[in-house]
């Protein structure tokens, strides 16, 4: 879209909110004028299309054997995409090191590397799940294997969707969430390892599960859409439950632009069990956890919205300053279950007596970029995806890669 055909739309929206307010209807008008302010932010850019990309994702490493299943016609080939095995069906396949190579049920690969293809899009089984795509199995030098599920990106997102963003969630906040997955996994395959992780570490990935198809149809709706900032791809991060407002990410992830990823205010989430919540801990025990000999005081910095960005932990001797993210995981390394743990590091009140350390938090995860509970709210209130995306990701452009 052309920025005078911008710009003459948004001056037609203005004006029709403007002729509202003359009613008691002001509220409305209000909101009107905001949700078409905030639809600016992100902007259409013309399309540059490319193929769709692939995606390997790291299913499981250094293990000794490899059990799966195919029920329909597979082969094996090599990295130069040479058949060395084939058959009408696998139900019960046994991949092992063997001398130099790889063993099929017996069968010697002298091959370090092969790549299972199912021949009639039918999925394979590892592991009590199933997976579109092909299997791609590594051996290392020690004799270790590698597993990666190697599948088209849409296809990937299908597997990602509902172990991301509870199937339960407005199918508008799910879209959302579909494009933000996607944006983080395009901004993965030019960033460092090019194996996607299949846990939190990266995405949870949940392979072709019972909902499959239905997930197929929401990522569809928003097929190769990515956002991109100052014309880059944007590394766009999410998280469950915000608390009430997002965090500038270069506050939590160093070295990250702020492009896209500003800090946001959001109302949208207290749904969420994790918008407020307690945890208390001894002093004794979390002097212990982040290595003092006592906890006298604990003292935070906070940002313009609130947030806790750094802990200073004073003790009777030596002290210690912790940026958020390490003063969390420092508290949580040493709980002895998932009750005790903080959900974030967002401390509201800290209180720091003889006998307790009270820590009042909000929200849950690391706080930057897409708040989940809050998309679902905004789709509650009548929100389509794009406006949801434009308010968490403020500054980007949507654009359509593939």
């Amino acid at each position: 879209m052309r920025a005078s055909e911008l710009r003459r739309r948004l001056s037609a929206l203005v004006c029709r909110a403007l002729a509202w307010f003359a009613v008691p209807r002001r509220s409305a008008a209000l909101g009107a004028l905001a949700a078409a302010v905030s639809l600016t932010v992100v902007r259409c850019s013309s399309p540059r299309t490319t193929s769709m990309p692939e995606v390997q994702v790291l299913l499981d490493r250094d293990v000794s054997t490899v059990d799966l299943a195919l029920d329909g016609a597979y082969r094996v080939v090599d990295e130069g995409g040479g058949t060395v095995a084939e058959g009408r069906r696998l139900a019960a396949g046994r991949l092992r090191a063997a001398g130099s190579g790889l063993d099929l049920n017996g069968v010697v690969l002298r091959q370090d590397e092969v790549l299972l293809q199912p021949l009639d899009d039918d999925r394979f089984q590892y592991k009590g799940k199933s997976y579109a795509g092909d299997l791609r199995v590594r051996r290392d030098r020690t004799g270790r294997l590698e597993v990666t599920n190697v599948v088209d990106i849409e296809e990937y997102l299908a597997g990602v969707l509902y172990s991301e963003m509870p199937a339960s969630f407005p199918d508008e906040a799910l879209k959302a969430q579909a494009v933000a997955a996607r944006t983080y996994a395009r901004w993965r395959l030019g960033h460092g390892d090019p194996l996607l992780r299949a846990t939190d570490a990266d995405q949870v990935y949940g392979g072709a599960s019972s909902r499959h198809e239905r997930a197929r149809e929401i990522v569809a709706a928003t097929s190769g859409l990515v956002l991109e900032a100052a014309g880059q791809p944007l590394c766009a991060y999410f998280m469950s439950t915000c608390g009430g407002a997002t965090v500038d990410a270069p506050l939590i992830f160093t070295g990250t632009p702020i492009a896209g990823l500003a800090g946001v205010p959001c109302e949208w989430c207290r749904e969420s069990p994790k918008y407020r919540w307690t945890k208390t801990l001894t002093p004794g025990e979390l002097a212990r956890r982040v290595g003092l000999k006592d906890v006298i005081a604990v003292d935070v910095e906070r940002d313009r919205a609130g947030h806790t960005i750094r802990f200073d932990v004073r003790s009777s001797g030596a002290s210690r300053s912790f940026a958020s993210q390490e003063f969390r995981r420092a508290w949580n390394a040493g709980a002895t279950s998932e009750a005790e743990k903080l959900p974030s590091a967002w401390a509201r009140a800290l209180d720091v007596t003889r006998g307790e350390i009270r820590f009042e938090g909000a929200g849950f995860g690391h706080g930057v970029g897409l708040c989940q509970y809050g998309a679902a709210g905004l789709a509650k209130a009548g929100k389509e995806w794009r406006e949801i995306i434009a308010h968490y990701y403020r500054g980007a452009q949507l654009v359509k890669r593939w």
